[in-house]
């Protein structure tokens, strides 16, 4: 059996499933808790280009909206994209507006 450490990247996919389920029980600051972690780990573990890191902004950005932080969850989902983008196609195919 494996322990994990507290910036461990198992421990990203952990904090990401607990900020699903306090999102589910409409514990919508802790889900943005947990989904900020899984962020803060993922950005120190692989870099800000990482699929890994694109689920975190959508995760932020759904938080967000739920929320009623329109903007902000639109700059979340901004982000994925972007990350997305250069990640399956290696640049930038679209502009930020």
């Amino acid at each position: 059996m494996r322990i994990y450490g507290p910036t461990d990247p198992e421990m990203s996919k952990i904090y990401n499933n607990m900020g699903g389920v306090e999102a589910e029980l409409e514990n919508l600051d802790a889900a943005k808790e947990y989904h900020e972690k899984a962020m803060s780990i993922d950005l120190k573990s692989h870099g800000a280009i990482h699929p890994s890191v694109a689920r975190n902004y959508m995760n932020l950005g759904i938080v967000e909206k739920r929320l009623g932080n329109y903007k902000k969850a639109e700059e979340y989902y901004k982000r994925r994209r972007y990350t997305f983008n250069i990640i399956l196609w290696g640049r930038i195919t679209w502009t930020w507006v």
